[in-house]
């Protein structure tokens, strides 16, 4: 008889010799990574430079009492700062209907 491949024996057949199974484990368990991967990375800073601003804006309304004052100016500073992202900008894909009707 041909002799077995190793992935062929059984438990039984694979014991230690004292008629005891061999318990062989795998690890079987996910393994995570906890780094970002590039895209995920670059769409977090987008978020980022868009929220910071309007964030603070809004802070420093509060702080010297005008609100709606402040959130103008971190509306202004997250606008500009996200037409400098060119082809990623939300604002230019806003703008880009209004645009075409001034032409």
């Amino acid at each position: 008889m041909l002799p077995k491949v190793k992935s062929d024996l059984t438990a039984m057949e694979r014991a230690n010799g004292n008629g005891v199974a061999a318990n062989v484990r795998h690890d079987q368990y996910v393994q995570y990574n906890h780094e970002m991967t590039d895209d995920t990375a670059e769409a977090s800073a987008r978020a980022l430079i868009r929220m910071v601003p309007l964030v603070y804006g809004g802070l420093v309304g509060g702080i010297v009492g005008n609100v709606p004052l402040g959130l103008a100016i971190g509306l202004a500073t997250t606008m500009a700062l996200d037409l400098k992202m060119g082809r990623h900008s939300i604002t230019l894909r806003l703008l880009r209907p209004l645009m075409t009707v001034f032409r």
